[in-house]
């Protein structure tokens, strides 16, 4: 399936949900089974992403031409919170290791969520508005042998991640932020008056303040091409997810509490008159082993929304829950089992299944942890999203849960940064 769809052409983004080609699923899959085959105590001396040295960095680094009040390190979600500082007059940079880009499949959310946005001042409702892809009603949820119950109004909205994340950008820019893609955080030391933070890649693209830059960087590449230099920072924010390397060091060690596996897709062919509604939480079948691998009884999810780039486009996933033994199912496993059970959940044939289109397969897995969210462990160093463990059960990719924190988050390190209130 992923060699029909011929993705090698297409721009890969950062965060959950970014990368959709086959290397990219083998590579999740190995990271997936490093963490449920790792044998207790067996996890060997934490790597030293972090360090920390008593020597202050002094006030002429701090404020030198590559200070910053804050830099936020993970620019697909990170750029609001960015975007947001830098309005408010602090000097602000993201670093992101791919080309800072928002994923093409759909984010989905309330507009009620959205308007929180706003209400911030980050968005206005024209943009809002450019933003949204498509928009649908009622949504379900329903559970094998049960009433199904319909809403309305409840992540109803297909919004374009590139067109959020490239005004974000604009936003930031032209506050005078700085925008580090293509760019490989190597490490950070904590000093009492700041953080130096090692990076590898190209030059930031220069702005001339009113939103447009020039950059070297023309790839969309991985990051790490280029120089290394050193970057400081009065505070770091660490948005890189789960899989950030700052998270890695902390919970070295730490086998994750749970895990929820997800695998998916966007494809045409789906009746266009039956796609115009979606599902937000449903079964269509009870708890029971998975064909494909075997193993204990699993309980499979279903999510399903109509897709913007075509009337008879749908995006379907399918996921469970579980803790993190040896022998849960890989994500490849889960795959063959969403093949086989999709005609089941949508109420097609399996012929109709084999003509649909697939234009992008989605896949990630999202490890959870009763300590959360996540102590701060570093002064001037802090977790945000699913990298604090604050992540949503549902609508994945971490966009709600942004949404729903942003104003508590802004305003709180707003406070921080006014009062130098840094340290853990």
């Amino acid at each position: 399936m992923f060699d029909k769809m011929d993705q090698s052409g297409g721009p890969q983004a950062g965060g959950a949900g970014g990368r959709t080609t086959y290397q990219a699923l083998l590579a999740a899959d190995a990271a997936w089974k490093a963490i449920r085959t790792a044998a207790p105590g067996a996890a060997g001396p934490a790597p030293t992403f972090v360090t920390e040295s008593p020597a202050p960095l002094g006030a002429a680094a701090l404020q030198g031409a590559d200070a910053f009040d804050a830099v936020v390190c993970g620019g697909t979600l990170g750029v609001f919170l960015a975007a947001a500082l830098a309005r408010q007059g602090y000097r602000v940079a993201v670093v992101e290791r791919a080309e800072l880009r928002g994923r093409s499949q759909e984010w989905n959310i309330s507009r009620k969520e959205l308007e929180e946005l706003r209400e911030l001042g980050l968005l206005t409702s024209e943009e809002i508005d450019a933003a949204i892809a498509i928009e649908f009603n009622p949504v379900r949820v329903g559970f094998h042998g049960s009433a199904d119950v319909w809403t309305r109004d409840v992540l109803n909205l297909g919004v374009r991640p590139d067109t959020l994340v490239q005004t974000m950008r604009a936003k930031l820019e032209a506050a005078g932020g700085a925008v580090l893609d293509s760019t490989q955080l190597l490490g950070l030391e904590v000093h009492p008056d700041g953080v130096a933070l090692q990076v590898s890649g190209p030059p930031p693209a220069a702005s001339s303040g009113d939103g447009s830059t020039t950059s070297s960087n023309s790839s969309g590449g991985g990051g790490g091409g280029g120089s290394t230099r050193r970057v400081v920072a009065r505070l770091v924010l660490d948005c890189m997810g789960h899989q950030s390397p700052i998270v890695r060091q902390i919970r070295w060690g730490v086998k994750p509490d749970g895990i929820c596996l997800v695998v998916g897709g966007c494809a045409s062919g789906f009746p266009p008159e039956a796609n115009t509604t979606a599902d937000i939480i449903c079964t269509a079948s009870d708890a029971e082993p998975l064909a494909s691998c075997g193993g204990p009884p699993l309980q499979l999810f279903w999510e399903a929304f109509p897709s913007s780039d075509s009337p008879d486009s749908r995006t379907t996933y399918m996921f469970t829950y579980s803790d993190a033994q040896p022998f849960r199912p890989s994500l490849v496993d889960m795959f063959e089992e969403y093949w086989r059970r999709l005609p089941q959940y949508q109420g097609l044939t399996e012929e109709a299944v084999e003509q649909l289109r697939f234009k992008r397969l989605l896949f990630a897995f999202f490890p959870t942890y009763k300590n959360s969210p996540l102590p701060p462990a570093f002064d001037r160093v802090l977790q945000v999203g699913d990298a604090s463990g604050i992540q949503s059960p549902l609508s994945f990719g971490g966009f709600g849960a942004l949404t729903r924190h942003a104003r508590r988050l802004i305003g709180a390190l707003d406070d921080a940064l006014a009062c130098d209130a840094l340290s853990r």
